[in-house]
């Protein structure tokens, strides 16, 4: 060690995006707005951000996987409040390459309107002019373990194979599968209701 601090950007306070314009944003937080190698510039990736809630960690979540190749698409549940809402469209609107998923959901965790926000976003970023190799679905309160660097090289192990998980699910968890779950949603309570399968 030299004894010089390394300042890494995620322990860093971020900067509102309340009174200030979007370069001023930009250069108070930070963000890095060139490629950091080569590798990473020919390695395109997409992020799906699928939020709830807390907006201040989705902010130093942003921050922190911010890549300017790299294309996101975030999507914002729809019974989160109208100030929420703003909030992440006007910090989505300062990057070319950061979007609001055209059509949102309702979602109820682990029920089928979650799976059709990701149908959702998935044909926003098939629609995108940004060649992705792969995306990383993430919720907005999730943060990154890897560097964009270390997380390229790792996928570039699969040799563009899809690395979600099928087949046939063991013993353990078949119950998880033995039933449907419909999901209703009245006047904003969801009510989800089990039909056994046999």
């Amino acid at each position: 060690m030299t004894g010089k601090k390394i300042l890494w950007r995620a322990n860093m306070q971020m900067t509102p995006l309340r009174h200030i314009t979007c370069q001023q944003y930009l250069m108070r937080n930070h963000y890095i707005m060139q490629p950091l190698s080569r590798e990473e510039a020919e390695f395109p990736l997409a992020y799906v951000m699928v939020m709830h809630k807390g907006f201040d960690t989705f902010e130093r979540l942003f921050g922190a996987i911010y890549t300017l190749l790299t294309i996101y698409c975030v999507h914002v549940d729809k019974k989160v409040p109208a100030a929420l809402k703003h909030l992440v469209g006007k910090l989505l609107d300062c990057f070319a390459n950061a979007f609001m998923a055209s059509k949102r959901e309702s979602v109820v965790y682990a029920g089928i309107s979650r799976l059709q926000a990701d149908l959702n976003w998935l044909q926003d970023l098939v629609a995108s002019h940004v060649p992705w190799k792969y995306t990383i679905n993430t919720c907005g309160q999730d943060f990154p373990l890897k560097t964009n660097r270390e997380i390229i090289q790792y996928l570039k192990g699969f040799k563009e194979k899809n690395i979600t998980p099928g087949g046939l699910p063991p013993p353990p968890v078949i119950r998880r599968t033995k039933y449907t779950h419909l999901e209703q949603n009245y006047h904003g309570v969801c009510v989800c209701v089990c039909v056994c399968v046999f």
